[in-house]
């Protein structure tokens, strides 16, 4: 999910990426007033994603496979919820950060090492999705104890629509080729604006705008596959129609297993 962010970073002038990631949280930090520790945590992991290249190869060097990447990052989540849930906003965006950082490096160091396995591809995908459900519900869990039921409304309907963003994309793709429109919808995305309005105590706010993009997201899915399906001819739209029961049974399934895997992985 995260490499076509790497793809169009690499297309970018480092020094420019640079810039914008010490101005963004040095003028936030300005604004809001946040606490030293705050920003100066802040700093730290915008280095930690600078230096993503060189963190996965001291993992290589220590041995550490990418599955096990996955778990800390599941870890993590889980303790990112616990914060959220029990008040402590700030230090629960930090827990949500190193998750994603987490999310990325185990990608990263599969692909940089030749570490990738289908296996690891599908433990990845299964305990991003329970991730993002222990984060919502912990966050949703907080909002709901402190009397703002519209922000507990906004946490849950933002973990229904997580799902259904991965899902309707990979259901799609076992009727269509490809189905890679969105909308600022993804778990990348999500995982920034969780981060970013809950270090400047802006919370619900962030979550308003989760639920708008996954929204849009889903809906211009749900488009494009019925445009793309309504342009199909007969032959096309029914491809996996067998020529033998058995047979359809057996390529069918796996076509779509496969398409499936691939979607649910990337998003």
């Amino acid at each position: 999910m995260y490499s076509k962010y790497q793809t169009m970073f690499h297309r970018v002038p480092k020094w420019s990426l640079l810039v914008f990631a010490v101005v963004l949280p040095a003028v936030t930090g300005i604004i809001f007033d946040l606490p030293r520790v705050v920003l100066g945590t802040t700093f730290l992991f915008v280095a930690a994603s600078f230096a993503s290249n060189p963190i996965v190869d001291f993992f290589h060097r220590l041995k550490i496979i990418p599955n096990q990447v996955t778990l800390s990052g599941l870890l993590f989540s889980i303790a990112s919820a616990l914060l959220f849930a029990g008040g402590h906003v700030a230090e629960g965006g930090f827990a949500c950060w190193l998750t994603g950082l987490l999310d990325l490096w185990d990608g990263l160091l599969a692909r940089k090492h030749n570490l990738t396995t289908k296996f690891g591809g599908f433990l990845d995908s299964v305990l991003d999705r329970i991730a993002d459900g222990f984060i919502f519900s912990g966050i949703a869990f907080h909002m709901f104890m402190t009397g703002s039921p519209v922000g507990g409304g906004l946490a849950l309907y933002g973990l229904v629509t997580a799902l259904v963003v991965s899902y309707s994309r990979a259901k799609a793709e076992t009727q269509i080729r490809l189905c890679e429109v969105g909308f600022l919808g993804g778990r990348p995305e999500r995982i920034f604006l969780l981060c970013y309005f809950g270090l400047i105590g802006h919370l619900q706010f962030g979550l308003g705008l989760i639920c708008l993009f996954q929204t849009v997201t889903i809906i211009r899915r749900i488009v494009f596959t019925y445009r793309a399906l309504s342009d199909e001819d007969a032959d096309s739209v029914h491809r996996f129609e067998p020529v033998s029961k058995s047979r359809s049974e057996t390529e069918g399934s796996s076509v779509e297993f496969a398409r499936v895997e691939k979607a649910i992985q990337e998003e």
